[in-house]
C-alpha cells in the first residue's frame, strides 16, 4: 500500500502533533520510505509556502527536516493530465450533490484516486465527501 501524505499530516509531524510521529516511525521510517509513501508536488508547494512565510527559528528547523524527508521520497508525485481530468470530475460531482471541497483538496484526492493511493489526512470533513477515496487519519 502506498500512502499519499497531505500537507496537514507532514505539518503535524514536523510540529510533533497527535499520533502522526508514531505512524511515521512504524510505516515510513522503519521501511526506509521505499515505495510506501508519496508526497504530491502540490503538497510540497503548500509546505514550502507555510515554512517560508514569516520564517522563524522553529520553521527553519522544520524546513530542514522536511527537506531531508522529501529527499528520500521515491514517489515524488506529479500532477498528470489524468489527475486534472479526475479533479474536474470530482468538482462537478460534489457541486451536483451540493457539497464542496477546496481546490487543492480536490486535486490531491484526484491524485490519490488515479494512482490508487491511500490518502493520509486530518481533513476528514472535506475528503469524506469524495466517492471512492481511500483515506486514513493519523492524528
Amino acid at each position: 500500500m502506498i500512502y499519499a501524505l497531505d500537507t496537514n499530516v507532514i505539518s503535524d509531524f514536523l510540529q510533533g502533533e497527535g499520533n502522526v510521529e508514531a505512524n511515521f516511525k512504524s510505516i515510513i521510517i522503519e521501511s526506509n520510505g521505499t515505495n510506501h509513501y508519496a508526497i504530491p508536488y502540490l503538497v510540497y508547494y503548500e509546505l514550502k509556502c507555510w515554512l517560508n512565510h514569516e520564517p522563524d527559528e522553529e520553521k527553519i528547523e522544520h524546513g530542514k527536516t522536511f527537506d531531508r524527508l522529501f529527499a528520500i521520497v521515491e514517489n515524488r508525485a506529479s500532477i498528470t493530465p489524468a489527475v486534472w481530468k479526475k479533479a474536474a470530475e470530482i468538482f462537478i460531482e460534489l457541486k451536483n450533490k451540493g457539497r464542496k471541497a477546496g481546490s487543492m483538496d480536490i486535486i490531491i484526492a484526484a491524485f490519490c484516486l488515479v494512482n490508487n493511493y491511500t490518502l493520509v489526512s486530518n481533513n476528514v470533513r472535506d475528503f469524506r465527501n469524495i466517492d471512492g477515496l481511500k483515506f486514513t487519519n493519523w492524528f
